[in-house]
């Protein structure tokens, strides 16, 4: 169930993500997490952040890297930072 503030996951957000992980679109969902795809290890995940902060021109603070482990949680933090996603 998704929490009702983010229903669903900008198309934007997803093809970022997809492409970073090449698997298929529909399988980018908020409860999209670290390790529940092979491709979202460390490294993934530093590749997944690095493509997020270019796509949409930002810098997340190094503190809350590693804990930016799903995709819900990217959405959360980039809505925190006032991009509109």
């Amino acid at each position: 169930m998704h929490p009702p503030e983010s229903p669903t996951t900008p198309e934007r957000l997803r093809s970022v993500l997809a492409d970073v992980f090449d698997i298929p679109l529909e399988q980018v969902t908020p409860d999209l997490a670290q390790g529940s795809i092979e491709a979202w290890d460390s490294y993934g995940h530093l590749q997944a952040v690095l493509a997020v902060e270019v796509e949409f021109g930002v810098q997340f603070r190094p503190e809350v890297i590693p804990n930016l482990k799903s995709v819900n949680h990217l959405q959360k933090e980039l809505q925190a930072m006032g991009v509109t996603v």
